[in-house]
């Protein structure tokens, strides 16, 4: 991606950008946050995991519980 293309991107969208500004709802990056923070230390814990899918399910695993780190259920 250039310059140019980062430009032209900007030109298309800002209008879209100064709605979602002036939104009574702004979009909140908080619940990603959060599930990737649960990713990491998940990732950090991982540490002799059998294999890539195995942490891949834990992952997975991660939405059925809000303390979902707290203990390997």
């Amino acid at each position: 991606m250039t310059i140019s293309d980062v430009a032209r991107y900007l030109r298309v969208g800002w209008d879209t950008i100064k709605d979602i500004q002036k939104s009574d709802h702004p979009i909140s990056t908080g619940p990603l946050e959060g599930t990737n923070n649960k990713i990491k230390t998940l990732q950090k814990r991982a540490y002799g995991f059998r294999d890539l899918d195995f942490f891949k399910l834990k992952i997975y695993a991660l939405h059925e519980s809000k303390y979902a780190l707290a203990g390997w259920t």
